[in-house]
């Protein structure tokens, strides 16, 4: 036995120690290498859960209860967290989930939702949208990038960091978000019954993002959806379009009276024609058609749909509503020919085809409402329109029209409520709000935040990131001191919010375990709290 000195031992343990870990104040810390490697071992098993996930159709809707596939989801994440190590609960009536890990009197938040939005045309789909197929290097299916890619990427980057030993000086809180697609009533029931994590990220698009438009959801209801007692030939009796109010909507039809079906759909497929001539812009053509409602109810499901003589339809092109010209609308598409028409009774439905055609057309930018252009910051962005939602409602008497605006910081939702509202006046309509409107946001140069980002995924990656300021929402406007943060590398990954074929390919998850898992030890470690302003 060879015997040393107390003094010796202490000397010799903090070189041993020294040798093993970097050092930050005192603190462990994960070096990159080992997160690198520690991601490539974990491919695998990222890319499996990935697919396990997407094959939960977690399309929620607004109200206090979670669909059974949701439900069935969120178990499985707190499982999982917990194999890796986290301590699970449930918030908000079972609405949210949290996965908590280390201690410290200051959290630090990561902020995922495991709901996404219908799936749209399943004909344009190569694999079935809650398959989680894995092919060509690439796990598919809906919320593959939106959000349950940043889902894996989180609870592995943590998972790295936990295994290697990192020494944990802040909480780290991911926050299981389940109706982010539809009314943030998870999060906001969440918050009031808790405060907030004091920073953090919210993954929820490209990296970086510096700053979000506002967000509003403004329904136009029109009066009046029977047919006037001097009715003319042709009569719109029902019209419906859009699945959910934050995408393009890639399908609407009119059904459609007539005292002459034959003159009637003689001037329509003429109007479509028209109509194609006028409004393609450049490889997106309008893609409209006319049938027999017999024809129609072939192929589709109009148990609830007044009967007709004729379908005016359109195939439209899904797109994320933040970035509305990337889609074709075909809510907007109807309502041009519709507003075209010669012989039309008038009532809720010419009405609504006027407002569209007048005031919304193919422009997706508002203009037609007179909102300002003019940045007060020249690259934040735009205020955009979109057209989601089409529906008859025949208990009501009336037609809704839901445009979903992402409001640009040369405006404020109060304003776009007021100058459209005064234009749908014009048509007979009236405006309400439908869900918790918000104003933009953007970080400046010289946010300790944004800062932090920027140096983190420099370090990783050897380069500059894109900073982007979008037409988005994500959680990043429900809690204070957050940015949003990947888990898309727009060059390498494409955006597929929202669009059919959503995929994320294998080795982006790879790449997004380093990156998360860097920023999140920048951020559990940073010598003070890290706050916007």
């Amino acid at each position: 036995m060879i015997r040393c000195s107390p003094t010796y031992l202490v000397l010799v343990c903090a070189a041993l120690l020294g040798s093993c870990a970097d050092r930050h104040g005192g603190v462990e810390q994960v070096p990159l290498e080992s997160m690198r490697a520690s991601a490539a071992q974990a491919t695998d098993d990222m890319a499996t859960f990935l697919s396990q996930v997407c094959t939960y159709a977690s399309i929620e809707q607004e109200g206090p209860q979670l669909l059974p596939q949701t439900q069935a989801l969120l178990d499985v994440v707190l499982q999982k967290g917990q194999q890796f190590g986290f301590k699970a609960r449930r918030a908000n009536g079972g609405l949210v989930g949290i996965l908590e890990y280390g201690s410290g009197k200051e959290v630090v938040g990561a902020v995922v939702h495991l709901d996404v939005v219908p799936s749209g045309d399943l004909s344009q789909w190569q694999h079935a949208p809650f398959s989680g197929d894995i092919a060509d290097g690439k796990v598919f299916g809906r919320g593959a990038q939106d959000d349950k890619g940043a889902l894996v990427g989180v609870l592995w980057g943590a998972k790295i960091l936990i295994d290697d030993g990192m020494t944990f000086t802040r909480k780290l809180r991911i926050i299981l978000g389940t109706k982010e697609e539809t009314s943030f009533e998870d999060v906001f029931g969440y918050l009031a019954e808790e405060p907030p994590p004091d920073f953090g990220i919210v993954p929820d698009g490209p990296f970086i993002i510096r700053g979000e438009s506002g967000y509003t959801d403004l329904a136009y209801g029109f009066p009046g959806v029977g047919t006037p007692a001097d009715a003319t030939r042709d009569t719109a009796v029902y019209w419906q379009g859009g699945t959910v109010t934050n995408s393009v909507p890639d399908f609407s039809f009119v059904v459609l009276r007539s005292q002459d079906p034959a003159a009637a759909r003689s001037e329509i497929e003429s109007l479509i024609t028209q109509v194609k001539a006028e409004f393609t812009r450049g490889d997106k053509v309008p893609d409209l058609s006319v049938v027999d409602f017999a024809t129609f109810a072939a192929d589709h499901d109009v148990s609830a749909v007044p009967p007709g003589d004729l379908v005016l339809f359109s195939r439209g092109l899904a797109a994320h509503s933040s970035v509305p010209d990337l889609g074709r609308n075909a809510i907007v598409e109807v309502a041009l020919v519709g507003a075209r028409m010669t012989q039309l009774s008038a009532n809720a439905f010419r009405s609504g085809f006027a407002f569209v055609d007048q005031k919304i057309g193919v422009s997706t930018d508002g203009s037609g409402f007179a909102l300002n252009t003019e940045k007060p910051i020249p690259e934040a962005a735009n205020t955009t329109a979109s057209l989601d939602l089409a529906a008859t409602v025949l208990a009501a008497d009336r037609l809704d029209l839901t445009i979903n605006f992402r409001v640009g910081v040369a405006n404020t939702s109060a304003e776009v409520r007021e100058k459209s509202g005064a234009a749908a006046a014009a048509y007979g309509g009236t405006v309400r709000n439908v869900g918790t409107p918000f104003d933009a946001y953007y970080y400046p140069d010289g946010d300790p935040l944004l800062d932090l980002a920027i140096e983190s995924y420099r370090e990783v990656r050897g380069m500059d990131p894109l900073v982007l300021d979008v037409g988005a929402t994500t959680y990043v406007k429900a809690f204070p001191n957050t940015i949003s943060y990947g888990p898309v590398d727009l060059t390498q990954d494409g955006l597929y919010f929202h669009e059919v074929n959503e995929q994320m390919p294998i080795a982006s998850l790879t790449r997004n375990a380093v990156l998360f898992a860097n920023m999140l030890q920048k951020m559990i470690q940073s010598p003070t709290a890290l706050r916007h302003g």
